[in-house]
């Protein structure tokens, strides 16, 4: 059992055991008062479709397993037998698009303010989200935020500059560091 604050993740390796699980924790639950809420409790497998669903979100991260060949496969003991699996766990869509909110929020929130403060009010929430998404599988998440995150500021400069045109606007905010545009 995985938990964190009011949310947990039951990890069994028969449905079996995972019914019994839930029983476990429904008559638990209903010690103190609580129940388990239909809507949120689903049941599925990591690896192969189970109800229509593979893997599931918590945290804001997803957790699948995806077939490998016997060159990519883990260990599933000392003995050196393989698993035929590779577990990746990858950002939600959800925090994904939480994330881009929240930095288009920003932006249209801070309209009025120069470049350095946008860029110090964009960078501790930036630096945050991805200190807690750098230990996971994350690249296509980043290179995907950087992108919508580059053309939300490319409608801002345009927004502060109505009757100038692109490559003026570019020259004006975009500058090449280290070779880095």
């Amino acid at each position: 059992m995985v938990r964190y604050a009011d949310d947990f993740v039951v990890l069994h390796p028969t449905e079996e055991g995972i019914k019994k699980a839930q029983s476990i924790a429904t008559a638990w639950l209903a010690d103190m008062g609580l129940e388990l809420k239909p809507s949120k409790t689903k049941m599925t497998h990591t690896l192969l479709s189970y109800q229509g669903n593979v893997g599931f979100d918590f945290l804001g991260w997803t957790v699948r397993q995806f077939p490998v060949g016997k060159t990519h496969t883990g260990v599933a003991n000392q003995h050196g037998h393989p698993l035929g699996f590779k577990t990746i766990i990858t950002p939600s869509k959800e925090a994904v698009k939480r994330h881009l909110k929240e930095l288009g929020d920003v932006i249209r929130k801070h309209r009025h303010i120069s470049q350095g403060q946008l860029i110090k009010e964009l960078n501790s929430r930036i630096h945050g989200w991805t200190n807690y998404h750098k230990t996971v599988v994350s690249r296509d998440a980043f290179e995907h935020c950087s992108c919508v995150l580059y053309a939300q500021l490319r409608r801002w400069a345009r927004r502060r500059h109505p009757r100038q045109g692109k490559q003026w606007i570019a020259q004006k905010y975009w500058h090449a560091k280290e070779g880095k545009r």
